[in-house]
């Protein structure tokens, strides 16, 4: 696409608004693809209800075309039953790589063709793969059912949901500020004036060829200088990712995508210098990226006057369903809040993955072992299991319990 200038695949992000491709842009088309398949409806079809019903056209996320629709049968006037295949034994539900996944419909939005009247239809899902349709038509009185032409969409789930890194895209990739022009490019300059003004400078020929050839081989090299780099540190670390997450033992599931290992990667990274408030903030901030807001310290005025949640015996004893022997010892000074972001219902599921089980682990091995800490979202709320406010002041409802009235 440069005239063999390009250099190797990938493309690297940055440059011009015409002659390169930024990470937010990039960034941007991987998010919008993710909610297209996300929000994009299973099916769409027209069907006509007769003595004979018939599907009329069908375009969905299994295919498109009358040989991937579903059955339609008439149970009687106006009332319509359309059955998918099961789709663990349809040959119509394989994904690209021939995986089959469940098809499952949750919502359907129907509509009648008006026929000298209006129509309209009433859906009911009676089962993942089978919807009942009612097709009622206006007779100038009342809506009495009848055989008309209708259309529906059809949403739920089939595929996995698209993630951006489906499409390469993450949140942590930034422009290129080593190869702001192509390598290939720069190496061919410096062969063309090792050769000197007795060879032609046309693009065209052996010459051009072979110092073509010579350029990519060069800009390959250069490449893999700046890859070795990159995987030297676990932030930019992509072909030696698993190495680090064995060395920092950092917790990965089957369904996580390489940027968000990374980020965890990373902030495992940024604690190994120590438990300073500036490290704790910059491994927290690494780890959830926009979903952490900050973390509360409560230090007290000085160190005469110690937080309000200070015990110790003899000079503020504490509650005694504290004590683990020779009296309460505690205080708030040695106890964080992770304040987050409330995450939409959608992602509910990666959200309580990061905080109880990312966030502990990380937080667990960063930490003293006379430190504890909690984590609470930016939404007041009723909060239990000595969970903490987003004012850093701890529930003492594990404590005090619920006394019945």
């Amino acid at each position: 696409m440069f005239g063999g200038f390009g250099g190797i695949l990938p493309l690297r992000l940055g440059g011009s608004a015409t002659l390169g491709w930024a990470a937010s842009q990039h960034a941007r088309l991987a998010a919008d693809l993710a909610s297209a398949s996300r929000t994009a409806p299973l099916a769409s079809l027209t069907v006509l209800l007769a003595a004979t019903p018939a599907v009329e056209s069908y375009h969905g996320r299994n295919g498109s075309g009358l040989a991937f629709a579903p059955t339609a049968a008439l149970l009687a006037t106006g009332r319509l039953r359309l059955t998918w295949p099961n789709a663990c034994a349809a040959e119509l539900f394989l994904d690209g790589v021939a995986i089959r996944f469940p098809w499952t419909t949750r919502h359907v939005v129907a509509s009648g063709h008006y026929n000298a009247a209006p129509v309209i239809a009433t859906v009911a899902a009676i089962s993942p793969t089978i919807i009942d349709i009612n097709v009622y038509k206006w007779n100038g009185a009342a809506w009495a059912l009848s055989n008309e032409r209708i259309s529906l969409r059809t949403f739920g789930d089939w595929l996995p949901e698209a993630r951006i890194g489906d499409y390469d895209g993450a949140t942590d990739k930034v422009d290129c500020n080593t190869e702001t022009e192509p390598y290939v490019w720069l190496w061919y300059q410096e062969f063309t004036a090792m050769l000197g003004s007795a060879f032609s400078n046309a693009q065209t020929g052996i010459v051009h060829a072979k110092k073509l050839t010579l350029a990519r081989f060069e800009a390959g090299k250069t490449r893999a200088v700046e890859r070795a780099r990159c995987n030297s540190v676990p932030a930019t670390a992509d072909d030696c990712l698993e190495q680090w997450v064995e060395c920092l033992k950092v917790p990965t599931r089957d369904s996580d995508q390489r940027w968000q290992i990374r980020q965890r990667c990373a902030a495992k990274f940024k604690g190994a210098i120590g438990a300073t408030q500036s490290n704790i903030d910059a491994a927290c901030s690494a780890l959830l990226g926009s979903g952490f807001i900050t973390t509360i310290h409560q230090t007290g005025s000085d160190l005469d006057h110690p937080p309000l949640l200070t015990y110790w015996p003899g000079i503020n004893p504490g509650p005694t369903q504290m004590d683990l022997g020779g009296g309460t010892w505690s205080s708030e000074r040695a106890h964080i809040t992770v304040v987050l972001v409330k995450p939409p219902p959608s992602q509910l599921s990666d959200f309580l993955y990061q905080s109880n089980v990312a966030l502990f682990q990380q937080l667990d091995r960063l930490l003293p072992a006379k430190c504890g800490f909690n984590w609470t979202t930016s939404v007041q709320g009723f909060l239990l299991d000595g969970a903490a406010h987003s004012d850093g002041s701890i529930s003492q409802l594990d404590f005090d319990g619920l006394t019945p009235s």
